[in-house]
């Protein structure tokens, strides 16, 4: 079973086709992606934690209100050993 431990860059170029890009403090450590709203203000943030290791070992997702304020709609941390598809469809219900 594929998962965003064992096929990181499978993920990555997924949630590049749905318009992620790097965000302000993206490193190759902690990816942070995010898609952004026409005004130009962040809308839903992936952050793939590897924390030192070869592997991510957990996920992080924030919903933003899309407006200036930022003001975080939800949030969700995930562990990198769930399945991807079912990461993949529960960003793309988010978007």
């Amino acid at each position: 079973m594929k998962t965003p431990a064992n096929a990181a860059s499978e993920l990555l170029k997924e949630l590049t086709k749905m318009g992620f890009t790097p965000g302000r403090w993206d490193t190759p450590d902690t990816r942070q992606l995010q898609t952004i709203t026409k005004d130009g203000h962040p809308d839903l943030r992936v952050i793939i934690d590897h924390d030192g290791e070869p592997t991510p070992h957990s996920l992080r997702l924030i919903k933003f209100d899309g407006k200036i304020s930022q003001i975080n709609t939800w949030d969700a941390t995930l562990s990198a050993h769930m399945p991807l598809k079912a990461f993949l469809a529960l960003i793309k219900a988010s978007i």
